[in-house]
């Protein structure tokens, strides 16, 4: 029941802000902002990129080869596990800022509208990072927050709303495609990780079937957890609502204090629950953390805060458009994860405070045509197929 209350909160916030705010996307940029802005996607992207190469080249030392990530791809013995826990284990204020990848993304896009220029390289590298990731290192959220939040700033700012959500029929239609292909993807990535190593001799259907099953696992499991966290809790902190352990450079891990206060919940969880599935539902962590008045509280702020960066970006807040793509994840898996709690959120959250301290605005602005892909003085509109 707290997890329906606390979703039906969020879905009244949006509700309102579409009855009340239907407003179109429209991007100003100033000559100022057009040259900073192509500085600090270089900037990020070189940070991302390093970071990445950086991992992959630990990874190598630690005797990551070919024929490794073949016997990973074709599911022979543990090498999938021993590529997580020991060859691509992390790298402690390394590999965090590979997490910028979720900023790239729609920076790459807007740089794409702007030049007319397509970064056929930089698209290219960046897929192909998040897709090892999600192969070799079992983490297929990697893949999912880079392709969610590409994809929204790419629906936001075409000149002409999706063919496939015009019409009601279309659009219920476009999100049944999108469950049939989100299994079907999910399977891909569950074949070599656990359908050859294991269920495939054990499971009795196919491996879609066993994809969707075991993804609507991760989900109800998820809600499960929650739940579970809520009643081995035994003190109320808003530093409940933080996941992981937290690591930057010449600052070092923190998070153990977090970890700590989570033994009593990881007990539970081997004893009465799967170890396996250890997520812990964003809709019900806030419970445990916070109990349940200030959780329904916190959900208000959350819808709100959501609403108010969609107004800002409608309004022409370049920084505010990508941190609504970027928060898009948070939204899609709440059902799942508490995103914004989690150490991979926190290098996003940085480098949106660098690109709004460093974009600022500026009183010579023009607006971007959504027709040619030009500046002009004259108040052409980014319009997208979901109202901001």
């Amino acid at each position: 029941m707290a997890a329906i209350a606390n979703i039906l909160i969020l879905f009244s916030v949006f509700a309102l802000a579409v009855v009340t705010h239907r407003r179109s996307t429209t991007i100003y940029i100033s000559d100022l902002q057009t040259g900073r802005l192509e500085i600090a996607t270089r900037l990020i992207a070189l940070i991302t990129f390093s970071s990445y190469a950086i991992w992959f080249a630990v990874g190598v030392f630690r005797g990551l080869s070919v024929s490794m990530l073949f016997s990973a791809l074709t599911g022979q013995g543990e090498t999938i596990y021993l590529l997580k826990s020991v060859i691509l284990a992390p790298i402690g204020g390394v590999t965090t800022w590979s997490q910028l990848a979720v900023i790239l993304g729609p920076l790459l896009v807007i740089r794409w509208r702007l030049t007319n220029n397509f970064p056929a390289v930089m698209f290219l590298v960046l897929l192909g990072t998040v897709t090892f990731r999600a192969l070799f290192f079992s983490e297929r959220l990697a893949l999912i927050e880079v392709g969610v939040s590409t994809l929204m700033a790419w629906a936001l700012i075409r000149s002409k709303p999706l063919a496939v959500v015009k019409t009601p029929i279309r659009w219920l239609a476009t999100w049944a495609g999108s469950l049939g292909l989100l299994v079907a993807v999910f399977a891909l990535f569950e074949y070599p990780r656990s359908w050859l190593t294991y269920y495939a001799a054990r499971y009795d259907g196919n491996i879609l079937d066993f994809a969707a099953q075991r993804l609507l696992g991760y989900y109800s499991t998820a809600l499960n957890n929650g739940s579970l966290k809520a009643q081995t809790t035994s003190e109320l902190s808003i530093f409940g609502l933080l996941q992981g352990r937290f690591s930057l450079p010449f600052v070092g891990s923190w998070g153990e204090e977090i970890q700590a206060s989570n033994e009593s919940f990881s007990y539970a969880l081997n004893s009465g629950s799967n170890p396996e599935f250890n997520n812990v539902s964003g809709l019900l962590l806030t419970d445990a953390a916070l109990g349940r008045f200030a959780s329904l509280i916190s959900w208000v702020v959350f819808g709100f805060v959501i609403v108010w960066i969609a107004n800002r970006a409608s309004r022409g807040g370049i920084v505010a458009l990508v941190a609504y793509c970027s928060l898009a994840i948070s939204v899609l898996e709440v059902v799942r994860i508490y995103y914004v709690g989690t150490s991979r959120f926190l290098p996003i959250i940085i480098a949106l405070l660098f690109l709004n301290f460093y974009l600022g605005r500026s009183d010579n602005q023009s607006a971007l045509s959504t027709h040619s892909g030009k500046r002009s003085n004259e108040s052409d509109r980014f319009t997208g197929s979901v109202p901001l």
